[in-house]
Formats: structure tokens, C-alpha cells, sequence
């Protein structure tokens, strides 16, 4: 009789082991889920492509687009410089042309005959036309090296389309240089068309000399 209580108790015992083993392994097995809310409090969070596909273009944050690096050659450096020292005599040329030639229509409307200020009025006007046309060269050359630097971009344009509207201007006023010997009507329009280029070439350089990018 004792035994067979003995039996049954270590079967009993038996069976609450294997169940309990059961259970822990089910437990072991189970995996919690997990629910991450930040980067912060779970370092495993990674957002993948699927969750952002039910965002909107509205709600997306902007992304910042960074400037391309625009490299230029030693050739543009050098004529950078040609241009820049060229453009510094510019304006004081064009101040003592704009003042020969207001003496020489002064000397024209009394009838004075023409004396050395002529001369000094031609030879004043060559040197603009070398600066002009050295500064052309170098200055449109530039601008199509640097096409795709966004930097500056604008005031280069401006600058460039103003200059390139001067040179047109100086070359109308020497074509009117001719009629300007003859008669005091065709003195005036040199007179006007050549300030009007001396105005926009002047904007022009200012414009390089003192607004930044």
C-alpha cells in the first residue's frame, strides 16, 4: 500500500515538471511585440520605405539640394586678372573723354577752329576701345567657362549684357564720329549716344566692384 502511494506521488510529480517545462518553453518561444516610437527609446528603430509610401508630398520634410563644386582653369584665373586690371582705367577714361568732348562742342557752337583737344579726344577714344574690346574677350570667355556655376550667376549675366550693350553704344558713337566733324546736329547725337554708353558701362563695372554674390 505504501508503495503504490510512493508511485503515484513521483508520477504526479512527473507530470507537473513536464507541464511546467511546456510552458517556459511556450513563454521562451513567444516573442513580445515591440513598439518603437522614437530612434531615442528604441535603437533598432529604422523607418523603411513601405511606411513612408502612405506620406504625402505636403507632409514630406524638404530636402535641401547642395551646390555642385565648379572647378575652373588656371586660363581663367589669368584672364579674370586681365579683366579686373583693365577694368580700373576705365571710368577715368571715360571721364576725360566725356570732358574733350564737351570742350571741343563747346569750341564747335562759337566757332572756335579745332585745336589739339581734337587729337587728344581720338587718342582717348582708342584707349577706351582697347580696354573695351580686351575686357570683351576675356570677360565673355569667362562667362561661358563658368556657365554651370550657379554662383554669382546673376550679377555676371547683368554685368555682361550691360557691357556688351555699352560696346554696341561705342561702336555707334565712333560710327557717328564722322558726321560730328560737319555739323553741330550730328556733334549732339555723338555726344548723347556716347554718355549713354558711358552711363551703362559704368553701372556695369560698378555693379562688379560693389555688390557681392
Amino acid at each position: 500500500m505504501r508503495f503504490h502511494l510512493v508511485a503515484r506521488g513521483a508520477v504526479l510529480l512527473a507530470l507537473l515538471s513536464a507541464s511546467g517545462l511546456r510552458a517556459q518553453r511556450l513563454d521562451a518561444s513567444a516573442s513580445p511585440l515591440r513598439v518603437a516610437t522614437s530612434p531615442e527609446s528604441d535603437p533598432a528603430f529604422v523607418i523603411s520605405p513601405t511606411m513612408l509610401s502612405g506620406v504625402s508630398d505636403d507632409s514630406a520634410p524638404a530636402i535641401s539640394r547642395r551646390p555642385r563644386a565648379v572647378e575652373h582653369s588656371d586660363w581663367y584665373y589669368r584672364r579674370l586678372t586681365v579683366h579686373r586690371i583693365a577694368s580700373y582705367p576705365e571710368i577715368p577714361l571715360m571721364a576725360a573723354e566725356y570732358v574733350l568732348g564737351e570742350r571741343l562742342l563747346h569750341d564747335e557752337q562759337h566757332g572756335r577752329p579745332p585745336s589739339g583737344l581734337k587729337t587728344a579726344h581720338v587718342v582717348v577714344a582708342g584707349g577706351l576701345g582697347v580696354l573695351f574690346g580686351a575686357n570683351t574677350i576675356t570677360g565673355v570667355w569667362n562667362l561661358w567657362e563658368s556657365r554651370h556655376d550657379e554662383t554669382g550667376r546673376t550679377r555676371r549675366l547683368i554685368h555682361s549684357l550691360s557691357m556688351l550693350t555699352a560696346d554696341a553704344g561705342f561702336a555707334v558713337a565712333g560710327a557717328l564720329g564722322g558726321s560730328a566733324k560737319h555739323n553741330l546736329a550730328g556733334a549732339q547725337l555723338h555726344r548723347t549716344v556716347a554718355i549713354s554708353a558711358m552711363s551703362v558701362a559704368t553701372a556695369g563695372t560698378l555693379l562688379m566692384w560693389f555688390v557681392r554674390n
